[in-house]
């Protein structure tokens, strides 16, 4: 048995760098938050790509909707919101009906806005609490 400390203290040292479970360990943990971040970035930027869509598709059949007259102006932001994902309680509709003076404008113009904060579902850096996402939509009107 080896009496003296510092060549025990080197064996152990020996032992633990040819040691191959130490050194997977040590790699795992310098990898996995940055797989981490890679992952919750993932999840955001697909979160709020979900919304952005689903506004724009709800944007467009409301514009339709309008252009048509299947659906009245005073109606369309409840019937835009019923459409919408649960996911924010904050969304604006803005619809702008064409303007009976301008001969030029027989469009309607429907607007869809969402805090980005609210689109997300994850955002533990913060990079997602300002801003908005937006769709806007022109149709004409049916003739």
């Amino acid at each position: 048995m080896l009496r003296c400390p510092m060549i025990r203290s080197m064996l152990v040292v020996r032992r633990l760098l040819l040691d191959l479970r130490a050194a997977i360990a040590v790699e795992f943990a310098l990898v996995m938050p940055i797989l981490l971040l890679f992952l919750l970035g993932i999840i955001q930027f697909g979160s709020a790509f979900f919304v952005q869509n689903n506004m724009l598709n709800t944007a467009r059949e409301l514009a339709r909707r309008l252009a048509i007259d299947q659906l009245a102006v005073q109606d369309a932001e409840r019937w835009a919101i019923d459409r919408l994902p649960s996911i924010s309680s904050n969304y604006r509709v803005v619809v702008t009906p064409p303007d009976p003076n301008d001969p030029d404008a027989n469009f309607f113009r429907v607007v869809i806005n969402v805090p980005l904060a609210d689109a997300v579902i994850v955002d533990p850096l913060g990079m997602f609490r300002s801003g908005d996402l937006r769709a806007e939509v022109f149709n004409t009107v049916a003739e």
